[in-house]
Order: C-alpha cells, then structure tokens, then sequence
C-alpha cells in the first residue's frame, strides 16, 4: 500500500516542478545571430521570421549583426507566460557607404587632344 502512494507522490511533484514553456518570435530587418539569455539559438533571415521555445519567465533576447568593427547589437527582455507566443522585432540602422570613384575623389581632368 505504501509503494503507490510514494509513486503517486513522486509523480505529483514531478509535474508540479515541470517546466512549462512558451514560444519567442524574432523578426529583423537584417540577417543576424539570435541569442538568448547570452547563448547562440540560431539564425534570422532578413524579413523572415525566426521562432525558438523557451521556458516561462524573464529572457533577454539579442540579435547580432556583422563582425568586427561593423558588428551590431540590439537586445530586449520579454516575459514568457505558459503557453504564450510573443513576437519581438529588432530594426537596425543601417548606414550605407557610398562609394566613389577613383577619378571623382580629385574631379574629372579632361585633356584636349587635337
């Protein structure tokens, strides 16, 4: 009689400490890196959503643009209920560098030949 009660009691416990879990949907403007609470999940695509689980509570959420000296990093924290899917969406400022060419950096020099 004792032994289902401890197995029935176990298992109660068991579920009661489950964790349970929710889902993060990332959206970027940009193709990046996706951590979460600091560890690499995966990948967004520019413009495509991105969609990992996580468990119920505070996360931070990040997104890595580029390397090196153009690396971008823009983070927000979201709190996850059971069962809940929350969307967040990171925009990058993206500077574009103009190229010039050679010739214009000293203006265009034309030569007259007869």
């Amino acid at each position: 009689m004792r032994t289902p009660l401890i197995i029935i009691s176990l298992f109660l416990s068991g579920l009661l400490n489950a964790q349970t879990t929710g889902k993060i949907l990332v959206l970027s403007n940009v193709t990046g890196q996706v951590l979460v609470d600091s560890v690499a999940v995966g990948e967004v695509v520019a413009s495509t959503p991105f969609m990992y689980d996580v468990g119920v509570g505070e996360h931070l959420v990040q997104v890595v643009h580029g390397a090196g000296d153009t690396k971008m990093v823009e983070g927000k924290t979201i709190e996850i209920a059971e069962g809940q899917a929350s969307a967040m969406n990171f925009i990058f400022k993206i500077k574009e560098v103009k190229t010039v060419p050679k010739d214009a950096e000293h203006g265009v020099q034309e030569t007259d030949q007869e």
